[in-house]
């Protein structure tokens, strides 16, 4: 007689799991779900991809209504270690999130020892964490002058911040799309911390709008260029390099200009949907909003040998854990906040 308990019935047989969220906001209805890449289970984006993932129903405390609309979801972050069980035991198809496992991401010694050195700035960083620098906390101004007085007087009248950990670029940069008020906090720093890893030089670090990269790539032609390394293939008239010239001809501005460029990265982020501005807008973290600008905005190429983002299990790109870096470091230093 088959051993029909032990065979039919949930909870005789129960199979555990761990691991990484990926994905969270995303299935409809909002029941609070979450897609998991679950160790012994999914691999890599290589053997399961991420749009093949189940979604993972996640367990909310009693204090929850839990029913109609009511109570509060959960607050799981793509990259968080999660521990759950199999609803349909050995089929592994119904996972349910019983709780998350804090952890802390650092690089490996492999990692640190092939930093380059304008990615060593853990002292100059250090030196922000106390928030000791003047300003009203949270307001980004820092008592330094307005970018709309920098406007107003050309950009010598700027006050810098002389404690700010990275140039005057930067800080003109924050106060720019502070002054467009439609950029959230950390939507602003995923996009400096992506301009320094693609432009950043100097002591302390800083934006060059004159910056060049990817000379001769792919054939002798080819360029990159300006704060985001704005890419123009073998002289394609219609590459963003292209673009950005035709932008600042019609504003009348060098191609050089700061304000310019970051005109056109705002013109960008609002014309061209497919480099994902609006996203972007909904970013919470500092960290994610880099990610977002990395695969979105700047799209380098990925990582060789491939390589997997501690953040969400997505293939990683060139330079991410700098990216990701400059961007806190930012954050941290204007909002006077920490991340």
């Amino acid at each position: 007689m088959p051993d029909i308990i032990n065979s039919e019935f949930y909870g005789d047989q129960v199979r555990w799991f761990v691991g990484v969220v990926i994905a969270v906001g995303e299935d409809e209805p909002k029941l609070g779900r979450v897609k998991v890449r679950i160790y012994g289970i999914h691999g890599d984006e290589s053997q399961v991809p991420e749009e093949d993932l189940p979604y993972a129903q996640t367990l909310v405390p009693t204090t929850e209504p839990g029913v109609s609309g009511l109570g509060r979801n959960p607050y799981l972050q793509p990259g968080a270690t999660v521990f759950g069980v199999f609803l349909d035991g050995k089929h592994s198809q119904s996972p349910l999130v019983l709780g998350s496992i804090p952890t802390i991401q650092t690089p490996s010694i492999t990692q640190l020892n092939n930093q380059s050195q304008d990615e060593k700035f853990n002292d100059v960083t250090k030196q922000t964490q106390g928030f000791t620098v003047p300003g009203t906390p949270g307001t980004g101004t820092g008592g330094r002058t307005g970018i709309q007085s920098a406007l107003a007087g050309g950009l010598d009248s700027f006050n810098v911040d002389p404690d700010a950990p990275a140039g005057t670029n930067v800080q003109i940069a924050w106060e720019y799309f502070k002054s467009l008020d439609r950029y959230p906090d950390a939507a602003i720093a995923g996009l400096l911390g992506n301009f320094l890893a693609e432009s950043g030089s100097g002591s302390p670090i800083d934006i060059q709008t004159s910056a060049r990269g990817d000379i001769g790539l792919k054939v002798p032609e080819d360029q990159s260029f300006g704060i985001a390394q704005w890419y123009n293939m073998g002289g394609d008239p219609n590459s963003r390099f292209a673009q950005l010239i035709a932008f600042c001809d019609r504003i009348g501005k060098p191609k050089e200009d700061l304000l310019a460029q970051l005109a056109f990265v705002d013109w960008e982020l609002s014309n061209t949907r497919w480099l994902g501005g609006e996203e972007l807008k909904k970013k919470p973290t500092a960290t994610l909003a880099a990610i977002h600008v990395h695969r979105k905005y700047e799209r380098p190429a990925l990582e060789k040998p491939k390589k997997l983002s501690p953040v969400d299990g997505q293939p990683m790109r060139l330079h991410e854990a700098k990216r990701i870096k400059y961007a806190k470091m930012v954050y941290n230093h204007f909002t006077r906040k920490a991340q």
